[in-house]
């Protein structure tokens, strides 16, 4: 999402990233994973709940990808960070998702992950901002804008 930033930005799209930890937490983990968009602390997890944001097992997040896919969970683990996990609030187990919420505070689109690694492609939600009428401004180059009389 972070490589995707200007492309949100371009349709007019707020994004911010909600965290387990607290605000201090949540902005330095994202520092460090280089994003350049607001990052909030939920400790209580209050968003995830408002979202329905189910909890997994501990057989899907430790067990269940070496056994379908272990190249993959053994190259996730030499690629992590354990900066997220060893926040103060941090629940391993809490499953993510992705929200659209509009101006108005409508919520427009909900992805909800069924695993760890569950979230949707970019391009995916390039779409459903387009779908939303959220397309790429158009900027009009300097001396063509259009004025009433």
């Amino acid at each position: 999402m972070r490589r995707h930033h200007a492309e949100f930005r371009a349709r007019g799209v707020r994004v911010a990233a909600i965290g387990q930890g607290t605000g201090v937490e949540a902005t330095g983990f994202c520092r460090s994973q280089g994003v350049d968009y607001p990052c909030l602390g939920d400790p209580g997890k209050k968003a995830y709940a408002a979202f329905g944001l189910p909890r997994d097992g501990w057989w899907n997040v430790t067990a269940r990808p070496f056994l379908e896919e272990p190249k993959l969970a053994m190259s996730r683990i030499r690629n992590a960070s354990l900066k997220g996990s060893l926040m103060q609030h941090t629940d391993v187990l809490q499953l993510g998702g992705v929200a659209i919420v509009d101006r108005e505070g409508v919520l427009r689109y909900l992805h909800i992950s069924r695993k760890t690694d569950d979230l949707p492609a970019t391009r995916d939600l390039l779409a459903e901002l387009d779908r939303l009428g959220l397309s790429p401004r158009v900027s009009s180059p300097p001396g063509d804008s259009l004025s009433s009389a």
